[in-house]
């Protein structure tokens, strides 16, 4: 089980009805040089050698050809032999790196770093020997999926092992720890488009020049076939001697290589016994001490004249642990400047120096941080003061209430801060913006602030997008320094209820001339509090209301209730629209479109999934046109499918039980010829966020997310150190978007990872660490 780490994403949809879904795009991994000869990955913690073809710088840098050789000897020494997991035992001798070339015309190719696969075990072997770069567990990658993904294994332009063509591993959704390098850390493109077109060469591999790709901090990148250590059972018909996954960095390819031989001739059946694959070793960090650092302090500035700069103060930082401290970034907020000599890793015990100025672009008190980002772990943050002096704005910020409890997805009312200026001089504004589930609706600033204590107000409007404690903070940026003044901002978002149509809109079809044509508006309660529906406008001709069901009416979470409409053809050609609109206490209305045409009419329904995804246990919302108003079949895949609602526009069914991925909807009117089809994909869960980043044995733990579908999904809590999950059953449920969820008593302290599982599958996971 791959469980992955998912940073938090943002606003939630609203209800699992609606046909737009957001999604959480993945964090870019980034790489840090740990200054030793290796880059670890942060979003895997994968550490590489940063030489990306190793054994060719070292095999080059020997003095001669008698080194050379020794060095060959050296690895046969160490591995005489491998045991193939599917040829059996194999004597190993220097045709693995033929560095004589093989009397064939074929030159020397240990120069470039190429061998067999079993030249690749015997060298990484050696590298542990060696303990190369203080390091003894380098392994060649791997090509099982990471980060709890999959994908078929398939050649382009072959057909797939399982007998279907396939291109899947040809593009991003491969994230082997190869792939995982080439698309989501380099941002590559694979040589073929995901429905097998021939990009412009330009545009993939390492040779891509537009846009320039920057592979640093690796060195010796090849265009080349880069070695797994993943062996396959799999018989290819056209290469029954190829058995190891390789990944190919000119074209992004991921495919099976032979372990001993590379076809060079057009004849697939002519095998040469000559090297085929380079060499990328690859460890994960297992220890061998801790990384800690502090930083010194530093004395408050004195008072500095407004647009010049300080003198520097210095500040220390030491590493106190007794491992490499990588430093990712030193940088210091608003008027302060940093400047140091630390690199990118500080090593155990030692101290740098990071020079800090002020240069106040206002009078007054002042301040600002200085902020160490290491490689991994929390920042290193020390607070700055300073004064400035002079003719100089100095504008301040009122404190805001707090905007307390405010349901989700809807705002507040405005609440107004004071922004003022007691300095001798103006003070110009850049900027006004706020951060969060915080905006700006209105303010009386405009671009200048007179001094001597002139006032100016701005509006902001809380709009939490998720239950408990939301943050953000207010920012008043000054024109030309940059220098900012903040207010910081609170709310509380509380569960609310949300009315939705099951629809968006209510298409009538073609209707015979002077006829008219009846449907329902299908409205639900898709929130988790009581909706009190008001009132319901009756639309402009030649569309009229026929029936209310729901005004004045108290809709629970779930529930649904019908609005009655018609629609009288008017005998014009061209279609017409109108719009429906509904009133609920304490929401936003709810405008629905109407269309109509005249026609003839009994046309086949044009049918659309107005929810193509799902999760477990969901239902599944259509919307077309000409459905009748009796209703019909509806089969999943075709399994019957239990119809909770029908009208002449909308059908809503519950969906069966389905596997992961897309499935089939057929429509059968009853009574009228015609039907219709569309589709439906079934997602397992996806966990966007943990409301709360630690607790206690028996706390409850808010989880957000979707398509947790019904009661059968549960949390599984893998501990860091491995060993078998424990499963939590969660204590409540807020729709499809909030699990309520209690901490296991029988944890143990530490970090666990946090995933939700149903029938469907399992989510990505999240960390969490039980105090």
């Amino acid at each position: 089980m791959n469980l992955a780490t998912v940073s938090a994403g943002g606003r939630l949809p609203a209800a699992f009805f609606l046909a737009a879904l957001l999604t959480v795009p993945p964090a870019q991994a980034t790489l840090q040089d740990n200054g030793d000869g290796t880059v670890t990955d942060t979003d895997t913690s994968l550490m590489w050698a940063k030489d990306a073809n190793l054994f060719a710088t070292l095999y080059n840098g020997l003095a001669d050809n008698a080194a050379k050789d020794q060095f060959i000897k050296d690895m046969l020494a160490l591995t005489p032999s491998y045991k193939d997991p599917l040829a059996g035992p194999v004597t190993l001798s220097s045709d693995e790196w033929a560095t004589k070339g093989d009397g064939n015309g074929i030159p020397d190719h240990a120069t470039k770093g190429l061998m067999t696969i079993y030249g690749a075990i015997a060298f990484v072997n050696w590298l542990n020997s060696t303990n190369w770069s203080g390091h003894n567990d380098w392994r060649l990658p791997e090509a099982k999926p990471i980060k709890g993904s999959s994908f078929q294994l398939g050649q382009m332009g072959d057909s797939a092992w399982d007998g279907t063509y396939d291109v899947s591993h040809n593009f991003k959704n491969t994230p082997s720890e190869l792939t995982h390098l080439y698309y989501d850390v380099f941002g590559m493109q694979a040589q073929f488009t995901t429905t097998g077109v021939l990009r412009d060469p330009g545009t993939y591999g390492v040779s891509q020049t537009n846009p320039p790709i920057d592979l640093n901090p690796f060195t010796h990148f090849e265009q080349a076939e880069y070695f797994t250590g993943t062996f396959s059972s799999v018989n290819d018909n056209k290469q029954p001697q190829a058995t190891v996954w390789s990944t190919n960095f000119a074209s992004g390819i991921q495919h099976l290589s032979d372990r001993g031989v590379l076809d060079l001739s057009p004849d697939p059946w002519l095998y040469m016994p000559i090297p085929n694959g380079v060499v990328l070793v690859v460890r994960k960090a297992t220890g061998g001490g801790s990384a800690s650092a502090q930083l010194g302090t530093i004395a408050a500035f004195a008072e500095q004249e407004v647009g010049t700069t300080s003198a520097a103060q210095t500040v220390s930082l030491s590493n106190t642990g007794t491992a490499a401290y990588g430093i990712k970034s030193i940088a210091a907020t608003a008027e302060f400047a940093a400047t140091h000599d630390c690199g990118n890793s500080l090593a155990a015990g030692k101290n740098c120096s990071i020079q800090v100025s002020f240069s106040p672009s206002l009078a007054g008190s002042r301040g600002g941080t200085l902020t160490v980002t290491p490689a991994s772990g929390s920042p290193l943050t020390l607070s700055l003061t300073g004064t400035g002096k002079g003719a100089a704005p100095n504008p301040v910020l009122g404190t805001p209430q707090n905007f307390g409890d405010q349901a989700i997805f809807a705002a507040s009312a405005p609440q107004v801060i004071t922004l003022s200026n007691s300095g001798s001089a103006a003070f110009a504004i850049a900027s006004i913006a706020t951060s969060g589930d915080f905006s700006v609706v209105s303010n009386t600033c405009g671009e200048t602030l007179a001094a001597n204590g002139a006032t100016c107000s701005i509006g902001v409007v809380f709009t939490p997008s998720a239950t408990g404690s939301r943050t953000g903070t207010l920012t008043v940026t000054q024109t030309g320094s940059g220098a900012t003044v903040t207010a910081s901002l609170a709310g509380n978002g509380i569960s609310a209820g949300h009315l939705a149509a099951a629809t968006g809109r209510l298409d009538f079809g073609a209707v015979a001339s002077g006829k008219t044509a009846k449907s329902t508006l299908l409205l639900i309660n898709d929130g988790t509090q009581d909706v009190q529906v008001g009132s319901i406008s009756s639309p402009d001709a030649p569309f009229a209301l026929a029936a209310n069901r729901c005004t004045g009416r108290l809709l629970k979470p779930g529930k649904t209730c019908k609005v009655g409409l018609k629609f009288t053809s008017s005998g014009g050609e061209e279609p017409v629209t109108g719009t429906v609109t509904v009133s609920a206490a304490n929401l936003a209305d709810l405008a629905v479109t109407l269309s109509g045409r005249t026609g003839a009419p009994g046309e086949v329904a044009d049918v659309a999934a107005v929810t193509p995804d799902i999760g477990f246990g969901g239902r599944i919302v259509l919307s077309g046109k000409e459905f009748t108003s009796r209703p019909g079949k509806v089969a999943v895949d075709g399994k019957r499918a239990r119809i909770l609602a029908w009208s002449d526009t909308t059908i809503v069914v519950a969906a069966p039980k389905l596997t992961e991925g897309s499935h089939t909807v057929d429509i059968t009117r009853k009574g009228t010829p015609g039907s219709g089809q569309a589709s439906v994909n079934m997602h397992k869960p996806e966990l966007t966020q943990l409301d709360i980043a630690s607790g206690t044995p028996g706390a409850t733990m808010p989880v957000t997310g979707r398509y947790f579908g019904s009661a059968k999904s549960v949390a599984l809590f893998q501990p860091s150190t491995g060993g078998k999950p424990l499963v939590a059953k969660p204590k409540s449920r807020i729709g499809e978007f909030e699990l309520q969820v209690l901490v296991p008593k029988r944890l143990a302290g530490g970090e666990y990872e946090v995933a939700i599982k149903n029938p469907v599958g399992s989510s990505d996971a999240v960390t969490f660490t039980v105090n």
